[in-house]
């Protein structure tokens, strides 16, 4: 039987009529002529990563650690890797994480770290086909009830080092040694014991290219290099830009470690970063050799992500050949990334410039909207836009400030000072002057905290630009434009937001999100937090604490209507460098679905209903597909995001823990990638 339920979903702040949903691929980016993936999924810094089947369908799936302690699942599906938001809700990392089978049961439990340098046990209690993480140990303890150790900075592997069926712990040290814990007990119930801190008596010392010899931190990776059926070491060290080769001249009993290369590959592909390379081995194509896969961690603002390397000949030392340096190929510029959208070209749609950090300096990337006012599509142009570039972080603002009809640009920079370029072009021809410091009406340079964000906006609706500044110290300060739309003279004003203070870095964007004829202001700050603010007798309240939250940090929200729609979207640069896109929706036609079996497309059950501790909830899909599965409250409020990504048709199961609810009536609601959305509704008795 099908029904239809009539509601409005109220967005995260009860503005009615307005709702910011999450999209990750509805807008093609194209860079190289090649589409993007997972173009809006956030971005990542320093990848610590691995390679793993989790759900049971035969294929490898991908999970990464960004250095921001955002955990990223990238699921398999045919041989595309799909960005799945939450697909590990429950699960906790901590600036490690390894997936094992520890106890045999046929499915990847994990490790991960926990304070001072201890482990945490999380159990796979579902199966391989359904994970569910519990946690189990806190800290891990070994066979004499004291707590297993390694080093938060380190990246530690589970291996059976001595062939006897069970995965034994095996660390690197910041002193270049390697620590061991032998696994004593049995593959189906793990007990470690501590060996030694100097196993195999290797010692790592790395150099940096001129730098002198010192040793630090490290990423270790396990696998049969050569062929011979025991496990080589390839090793990332703190202060080495390449990788060290460790050849297994011993047995898969009793493994005899030796250094025969402290760079890898030996060839002209040879890996050189900046440093602190983490190496993964893993069989991605299915060839039966090992391919290789590179993160570094050393530098966050860097624009690879994850290396790749093809594995060509049986040579262990140089049978290795570079493919990629970007294997997730989406939009990415390094670290924090800031919006902004534009029509440079007076095409009547809205082109994408994103300002950048990065060592030595900061860059603007342009991405050219080459769609249609409906339908826009992205095409990459340009990572120096215009040869601007600025000491390491640059935020840019565009506005017509000298009111001839093309667009101007302001340039933030990193200690404080605003560049700003007149655009001696026109509105279809772009042609921007050589900088000059912006000045105030008193001739001074404008001056504020260290990575100041400009913006552009007629903050008091006297027909001209004003100036917004927010920054590092977390305020904002206003500029009003005391001259004219042609002849702009920037006045400060102390006094307009002295009562905002976010914290640290924040970052001011203005939009009429309830189409009430006044501006509200959404503020990103370090936290990656966006707090909202609206006008209440002419001043600036806070509204919203955290009006979207979870972007990691430093987050900069920037609003344009996208799709032509009639509201303005949202889209969020962060410290990871990719960009974050909430769509404007409001949805007001549900299609409820009440069983398993349904005949449509969808089926939704859950069991036990009513519940208590949680319920499992049984999805039942005839077509593959982008799914968003949530729990609503009878307000339509949204209370939590169970899944949000790639899920197979057949038979899909998830579980719910409700936290801070009462007692009641909620309903599961599934939306599909054509916007329908299916509803089940649950109880919860506490």
């Amino acid at each position: 039987m099908k029904y239809f339920l009539y509601i409005i979903l109220f967005s995260f702040i009860q503005i009615k009529a307005q709702i910011f949903e999450r999209e990750i691929s509805t807008i093609d980016f194209y860079k190289n002529n090649k589409l993007l993936d997972n173009v809006f999924y956030g971005g990542v810094n320093n990848p610590e990563f691995q390679f793993i089947d989790i759900n049971g369908d035969s294929d490898s799936d991908l999970f990464i650690l960004s250095s921001d302690g955002t955990f990223l699942s990238f699921i398999n599906s045919n041989n595309k890797f799909i960005y799945s938001e939450n697909y590990f809700s429950e699960l906790i990392i901590s600036n490690w994480f390894f997936f094992v089978d520890i106890d045999n049961d046929d499915d990847y439990d994990c490790f991960t770290g926990a304070e001072n340098n201890q482990l945490s046990y999380w159990e796979n209690i579902g199966d391989k086909f359904n994970p569910n993480f519990r946690l189990q140990l806190e800290p891990v303890l070994d066979d004499n009830n004291e707590p297993i150790f390694s080093e938060s900075v380190s990246n530690p592997v589970f291996v059976d080092i001595d062939n006897d069926n069970d995965f034994d712990l095996i660390s690197g040290n910041q002193a270049g040694t390697v620590t061991f814990y032998e696994n004593i007990g049995t593959a189906d119930s793990f007990l470690f014991k501590f060996i030694t801190n100097n196993w195999n008596d290797i010692l790592i010392v790395g150099t940096k290219q001129n730098q002198i010899q010192k040793h630090g931190a490290s990423s270790l990776e396990f696998g049969d290099i050569d062929s011979d059926n025991d496990f080589d070491i390839l090793w990332g060290d703190f202060f080495s830009n390449s990788l060290y080769f460790l050849e297994n001249e011993g047995t898969p009993e009793n493994p005899d470690l030796n250094l025969k290369s402290n760079i890898f590959p030996v060839n002209s592909d040879s890996i050189n970063t900046p440093g602190f390379n983490m190496p993964r081995l893993f069989d991605i194509n299915k060839d039966g050799t090992l391919e290789l896969f590179v993160s570094v961690l050393y530098e966050a603002s860097i624009d690879e992500t994850i290396i790749y390397y093809e594995r060509i000949d049986s040579n262990p030392l140089s049978g290795y050949k570079l493919l990629t340096k970007d294997f997730l190929y989406s939009l990415d510029i390094g670290s924090k990334s800031i919006p902004v959208f534009v029509d440079i070209d007076a095409d009547g749609d809205k082109d994408l410039f994103i300002g950048s950090e990065k060592n030595p300096n900061g860059t603007l990337y342009f991405f050219e909207n080459e769609g249609e006012n409906f339908s826009p599509e992205f095409n990459f142009k340009d990572s120096l836009f215009s040869n601007i570039q600025s000491s390491l972080s640059i935020a840019p603002a565009f506005g017509d400030i000298d009111f001839d009809g093309d667009y101007d640009l302001l340039i933030g920079r990193f200690l404080g000072e605003i560049d700003i370029y007149i655009n001696e072009g026109t509105n279809q021809s772009y042609s921007f002057s050589q900088p000059n410091t912006l000045k105030d009406d008193l001739g001074n340079n404008i001056k504020f905290s260290n990575f100041v964000r400009p913006v552009l906006i007629d903050i008091d609706n006297d027909d001209d630009l004003d100036l917004v500044l927010g920054g590092f110290n977390g305020r904002l300060q206003l500029y009003r434009n005391n001259g004219s739309k042609f002849n702009y003279s920037f006045q400060k004003d102390d006094t307009y937001f002295e009562e905002i203070d976010v914290g640290e870095q924040s970052a001011p964007a203005f939009s009429d999100i309830d189409n009430d004829g006044e501006l509200e202001l959404l503020i990103g700050n370090r936290d990656g937090d966006l707090k909202l603010f609206k006008k209440e007798n002419g001043n600036y309240v806070l509204k919203d604490e955290k009006f979207l939250s979870n972007f990691g940090g430093d987050s900069f929200p920037s609003l344009v209507d996208i799709d032509s729609d009639g509201d303005e979207d949202l889209f969020i640069g962060n410290i990871k460098g990719g960009i974050y896109f909430y769509r404007n929706k409001l949805i007001t036609k549900v299609e409820y679905s009440n069983s398993i079996n349904h005949k449509n497309e969808v089926g939704i059950s859950n069991y036990p209903n009513p519940f208590n501790n949680g319920t499992k909830i049984n999805l039942q899909l005839e077509k593959s597909g982008m799914y968003n599965l949530a729990v609503y409250n009878i307000l339509g409020e949204r209370l939590k995001t169970i899944y949000d990504g790639f899920i197979e048709a057949g038979v899909k199961s998830f579980y719910f823990t409700p936290s801070e609810i009462s007692s009641g009536n909620y309903f599961i609601v599934l939306l599909n990638h054509n916007q329908q959305l299916f509803v089940h509704p649950v109880i919860y008795l506490k």
